[in-house]
């Protein structure tokens, strides 16, 4: 269980940053309207890995092995081993719950925020961006691997003023969490 119980205990930390950066994307972004919802939204995105966590020991161990082994994007590793990826087991859990359709679709498509319907477009781009800030921050991802068209949509086109910004959030983090 002590394996699970970190594993468990990342994503739990990994989401409430996500959280955090999703609200001050949206805040410094003048989408007011929007920040609580995004940072509800970055709290959840990730539901449906502690699910995956539920399963058989075995196949977490599996695919664990497989992504240290190929060092390849979780996703895949979860589609491979499991059949199905977090974030459509992670959607259809909050849909199960009736949850908001705005928050389903911000868990549902927070890996691919372009397939999301239009009018969750601005919801779905901040959470995305959040969580490809914080895997940035974890060297699982980096200014060109982000979507460009998402990037220029929070003017954050530029390496340096994306590195800047990312650094910014991160301290503010840092400091609300002494």
């Amino acid at each position: 269980m002590g394996n699970r119980y970190e594993k468990v205990q990342k994503i739990w930390d990994h989401c409430a940053k996500c959280s955090f950066f999703a609200k001050v994307i949206a805040m410094d972004n003048s989408k007011h309207k929007l920040a609580d919802l995004a940072a509800t939204g970055g709290l959840l995105h990730d539901i449906g890995k502690l699910i995956i966590l539920s399963l058989d020991k075995k196949i977490v161990e599996k695919m664990t092995n497989f992504q240290i082994q190929e060092k390849d994007s979780s996703v895949l590793i979860e589609e491979f081993t499991v059949g199905i990826r977090h974030a459509d087991i992670g959607g259809r859990l909050l849909k199960k719950w009736s949850f908001p359709e705005d928050l389903i679709h911000i868990v549902e498509f927070h890996h691919r925020p372009f397939l999301a319907p239009p009018e969750h477009k601005d919801l779905l781009e901040i959470v995305y961006l959040a969580n490809m800030m914080l895997d940035a921050l974890e060297n699982r991802a980096n200014f060109f691997t982000i979507n460009q068209e998402i990037l220029k949509n929070f003017k954050l086109d530029n390496e340096a003023v994306f590195n800047k910004y990312l650094e910014k959030i991160d301290l503010q983090f840092k400091a609300s969490h002494q």
